[in-house]
């Protein structure tokens, strides 16, 4: 009898912590939690238990591409996610950085980059030489490619050439930074 009480637990125990690990919240194509693309500034809520409980709007000066309003959103002392605001201050995007939030497909800031390859990714490589991942809709900021990876990319830049980066071209402690929804 003990032994079945030990046992029962024991999953328990498994259960409990598998699930304080699993992200507290799920971003869909339209946004995280009541934090949605269109919503207006004024209506974002102060705070939402698990997901946030401090906002700061704040701008980014751009000479380039003018100034950058956006939202910046907080738990605790970890920075979750940025909403960027277009005129008028409604949602245009949302960039979310903490790994209590993940994606529909099941990934998360933190997430090794080889399960996004596992799921089919690819990798975009940029006219400026700057690469993200895409899957599902999504677009992941993804971190930790070689240096062998590097000169293929910097390479394609001065030829004009597509570069195609495989999991090869990234270090095996590669992790998606962020995610956004736009």
């Amino acid at each position: 009898m003990k032994k079945i009480i030990s046992l029962v637990t024991l999953i328990i125990a498994v259960c409990i912590t598998a699930s304080a690990n699993e992200p507290a919240f799920t971003a869909t194509k339209t946004g995280v939690g009541p934090i949605k693309l269109g919503l207006a500034f004024n209506k974002i809520p102060a705070s939402v238990d698990k997901l946030y409980d401090t906002i700061k709007k704040e701008v980014e000066e751009n000479e380039m591409d003018g100034d950058v309003t956006y939202v910046k959103f907080t738990l605790g002392d970890t920075h979750v996610m940025n909403a960027y605001l277009d005129h008028n201050n409604n949602i245009m995007s949302i960039e979310v950085l903490g790994s209590n939030i993940k994606s529909a497909g099941g990934i998360a800031p933190g997430t090794k980059l080889s399960v996004l390859f596992q799921k089919g990714g690819k990798v975009t490589v940029y006219n400026d030489g700057s690469y993200d991942m895409e899957l599902n809709g999504y677009k992941y900021e993804i971190t930790g490619i070689t240096d062998a990876g590097f000169k293929k990319v910097q390479n394609s830049y001065m030829t004009g050439a597509e570069a195609k980066l495989t999991a090869r071209d990234f270090g095996s402690d590669a992790v998606v930074g962020s995610f956004v929804i736009f």
